[in-house]
């Protein structure tokens, strides 16, 4: 449990994700705008991907094959092909996206909007705005119930 490395990033570093295939840091850098792709055997910065203002979060498409990036700041959600990293579409979520999860069935992206008190939700093959969840109070976080994947056999005790 000791440090072996660091890398800077730059100003507002927020999220950090290991890539699909294992080998690459991902990290959204409020400050810079976009996320830092990082060699981890290195400890050195390989790419940078210009998102937006305030980049935040970062989710994972259900196949593996996308980054969704949330720019809290301007209200977008980045969608950014892994194979090429670069940023192939822009949703306009329009509020302030803290987190992200995808709905079970990945038909709907859900946000947690930080600063309204919601839970803005998109199509995500079409980037349609669809009807918010209010919850009152602003959300942080957001997790879908049940988790994708197997299950385990629920027991019978009693």
């Amino acid at each position: 449990m000791t440090v072996t490395g660091s890398v800077k990033v730059g100003s507002l570093p927020r999220d950090v994700r290991l890539g699909p295939d294992g080998k690459l840091f991902f990290v959204t850098n409020e400050g810079r705008a976009g996320v830092s792709v990082i060699d981890p055997e290195q400890m050195k910065e390989i790419n940078f991907i210009k998102t937006g203002a305030g980049a935040h979060a970062i989710e994972f498409s259900r196949d593996l094959t996308q980054m969704y990036v949330l720019n809290r700041s301007v209200g977008t959600v980045s969608v950014i092909d892994l194979a090429t990293q670069t940023v192939v579409a822009t949703w306009q979520e329009g509020r302030s996206p803290d987190e992200m999860t995808l709905s079970v069935d990945v038909t709907q992206a859900w946000f947690s909007d930080r600063y309204h008190g919601g839970v803005p939700v998109m199509g995500t093959r079409t980037a349609a705005t669809l009807p918010t969840i209010p919850t009152g109070a602003p959300p942080q976080g957001l997790t879908p119930w049940p988790h994708p994947g197997p299950h385990p056999p629920r027991s019978n005790r009693t």
